[in-house]
């Protein structure tokens, strides 16, 4: 399914246009639109970017405001030039497994295990308004209940049956040049009325919205002093994956979240495929990504390299480090990159050093206590205390267990802080596993660094159990320098 997805931590706007006669959206700030606003051309209709609304209904000039909205629903207001509030009845968009009407964002689609209904969503929202799309149908999360309507109805209330794989009437396609949730080569779609608890139907002829059409991710964000950062343990990642196709879009898409990234698991003799995932990152997303990789390391034939991608516009590369491990500690000793910062945040220098690991995890426990002894070595050589350790640790179940930690010296020494509760889970698979860690020390990246979660990128983007897999075993883990 073609949909659009909001981060949590770094909102962005999240609206793009296709216009059969050819139109297109334009940042307007010569259009009298300021702070990044959209501006519809020839259409006499802008969008304000998250943490911006407009001054007054008819002012095209935004100003900043606290975000309010629901987390992952990441649309702002939206409103007319010419103060005319358009009705976009039939138009969706997706946002963390959930469905909202594209001109309110507070509110999304949920069911009663029987009939659909749009509501007011939380900040979290509620297990009965999550929906997967699985084989061309739109199931309710945790059930084998899909969403089907009445053939014969030209304005059916939507409701739920079980799954059949052999009825048209369970099949749905997201529709990008409309952003219409439809019956395939048919005129019905999903539309609602006004307010809340308004029932979904199903009408037989959709009417297009004037307002323009969404299609896919375009983001235009207002300056901010936030990074957002990810660590990601890719499996196996190298030529294989690079073609599969329906794998390489997850990865884009997930990878475009970030204003850098750790990637992990990097195989690869040819060394050809990460520099081609980068390629295809800057053309996807329209951003000038660059990259640095460390040497090919591991003591069997199965080599591998950590690599960082990062946005130009943020930082650049001031200095990389491989970590001897004269001890031979390490079955892939770290690749130690500082990034200097070009919009630093509030409580920091200009730099950021980070020190990758996917420690091997039967000696999981003996390789994170290492990790201990290449910090104290950066902070010798660079006189700088400050550093963020993260990637695959292998830091929970068999590898680590519960009566284990007290043997782990990076968890109990007093200069690192972990961000990653041992009770969550950061795997894809049927494991329930907190592998994946974010550990920070110094004097003020621990003050500065905020809310290390894993993106389930399965319920974001409505991927079956078997593309999930394709893409990793595990989920990236993403935070924020702020």
């Amino acid at each position: 399914m073609a949909s659009a997805v909001l981060s949590r931590g770094l909102l962005t706007l999240v609206i793009a246009v296709q216009l059969t006669s050819g139109l297109k959206s334009e940042i307007c700030n010569d259009l009298k639109c300021s702070h990044g606003c959209i501006r519809f051309q020839n259409q006499n209709v802008c969008a304000c970017p998250p943490g911006y609304v407009f001054k007054k209904s008819s002012d095209t000039k935004c100003e900043s405001k606290s975000l309010s909205q629901p987390a992952g629903s990441g649309l702002s207001n939206q409103i007319t030039c010419s103060n005319v509030l358009q009705n976009l009845t039939h138009n969706f968009i997706q946002s963390d497994g959930t469905w909202r009407p594209v001109n309110d964002p507070y509110k999304c689609v949920i069911h009663d295990n029987k009939y659909l209904k749009i509501a007011d969503c939380t900040t979290k929202p509620a297990k009965n308004s999550i929906w997967l799309y699985e084989n061309g149908q739109i199931k309710a999360k945790n059930t084998n209940l899909c969403v089907t309507s009445r053939k014969s109805s030209k304005y059916a209330k939507a409701y739920l049956q079980t799954c059949k794989k052999n009825t048209s009437l369970q099949k749905w396609s997201y529709d990008t040049k409309f952003a219409q949730i439809r019956q395939p080569k048919t005129t019905r779609c999903m539309t609602f009325g006004n307010g809340v608890d308004v029932a979904i139907k199903v009408q037989s002829s959709c009417r297009i919205s004037s307002f323009g059409r969404y299609v896919t991710q375009v983001e235009r964000e207002a300056k901010t002093d936030k990074l957002k950062i990810g660590s990601f343990n890719i499996q196996i990642f190298g030529r294989n994956k690079m073609k599969e196709n329906d794998v390489v879009k997850v990865l884009l898409r997930i990878l475009s979240r970030y204003d850098m990234c750790l990637v992990m698991e990097i195989r690869d003799a040819s060394e050809t495929s990460f520099p081609d995932l980068v390629s295809q990152l800057k053309t996807y997303s329209g951003k000038n990504y660059a990259y640095i990789v460390g040497p090919r390391v591991g003591r069997s034939s199965s080599k591998e390299q950590y690599g960082f991608i990062y946005r130009t516009d943020r930082m650049f590369v001031h200095e990389s480090w491989q970590y001897p491990d004269l001890a031979d500690q390490f079955e892939r000793p770290p690749f130690l990159v500082t990034f200097e910062l070009i919009q630093p945040t509030t409580h920091s220098g200009n730099y950021l050093t980070i020190i990758p690991s996917h420690t091997k995890p039967d000696n999981a426990i003996d390789e994170i206590n290492a990790l201990v002894d290449v910090y104290d070595a950066w902070e010798e050589k660079s006189e700088n205390a400050n550093a963020i350790i993260m990637g695959d640790l292998n830091a929970d179940c068999s590898y680590v267990c519960k009566s284990c930690w007290s043997n782990v010296d990076l968890y109990n020494d007093d200069r690192f802080t972990w961000y990653v509760d041992t009770d969550v889970d950061t795997t894809s698979g049927n494991s329930d596993c907190a592998y994946d860690r974010v550990v920070a020390a110094g004097d003020w990246l621990p003050r500065a660094t905020c809310c290390a979660t894993p993106f389930d990128y399965q319920v974001a983007y409505g991927l079956s159990d078997q593309l999930t897999k394709d893409v990793s075993d595990h989920y990236p883990i993403e935070w924020t320098l702020s």
